[in-house]
């Protein structure tokens, strides 16, 4: 790395610094850019025909679109992760140029640490993943919300929440085939395991709605606003 040009970037949604160190540099050039990938794809194809180039910015909300066109350009680019930087006590000073600088430096020391880059299937089962933790965050405000709205709107509320816990399940089984591959054999209950007739009649009764004869008067109410959800 000692012969090679590092280019350290601090990418935002409008503006890029690049901060250029040579291999016999101590202070690296530092150049404002848009942050449009095409602009920075051709300013390190300038600055590579001097000698061979090696990238590193670190990880934002920017995510690792730069990444990914660097590499298709054969030009090797790092993801620094932001919370393994070095920084010195009381050091708050933190400006875009100041940041770029700092980042060529140490990553030249090798004092920085490369995050994983997830490929294309990873993501989509990441994005699966979350929607569905998105999914049962709406359904969980429903059901809240549904003990504070008058009777009349309670049905209109019901059939609401059963499409979302439909999507929910839909969401689940993607991201369960996403995330884990193949489904896996049907899990077979011993005999010894299994339920009477009589508990397997009081799980259907409680499935259906009606609470037991015990239970809280708060999980009474929720069972009468949500009966074919228990």
């Amino acid at each position: 790395m000692q012969s090679t040009t590092l280019i350290a970037f601090d990418q935002h949604a409008a503006t890029t610094v690049a901060a250029v160190l040579g291999p016999s540099q101590r202070t690296p050039a530092l150049q404002s850019m848009t942050s449009d990938t095409g602009t920075i794809v051709r300013f390190v194809e300038r600055v590579r025909r001097q000698g061979a180039v090696q990238c590193c910015y670190e990880a934002g909300p920017c995510g690792v679109e730069l990444q990914r066109a660097l590499t298709a350009h054969e030009v090797p680019c790092d993801v620094i992760a932001p919370a393994l930087i070095p920084r010195r006590a009381g050091d708050r000073v933190k400006t875009n140029r100041r940041d770029a600088a700092q980042l060529a430096i140490l990553y030249r020391a090798g004092a920085l640490t490369p995050i994983h880059i997830p490929t294309d299937q990873e993501e989509a089962a990441r994005d699966l993943l979350r929607c569905r933790e998105d999914i049962r965050a709406d359904l969980l405000r429903a059901r809240r919300s549904a003990l504070e709205v008058s009777p009349a709107a309670r049905p209109a509320i019901h059939r609401h929440e059963e499409s979302v816990v439909e999507a929910a399940r839909r969401v689940a089984a993607r991201a369960d085939v996403a995330a884990a591959g193949a489904g896996t054999d049907a899990h077979r209950v011993p005999a010894h395991r299994r339920r009477s007739g009589r508990a397997v009649a009081r799980r259907g009764r409680r499935s259906a709605g009606t609470p037991r004869p015990g239970a809280p008067a708060a999980a009474r109410r929720t069972a009468a606003v949500f009966p074919g959800d228990r």
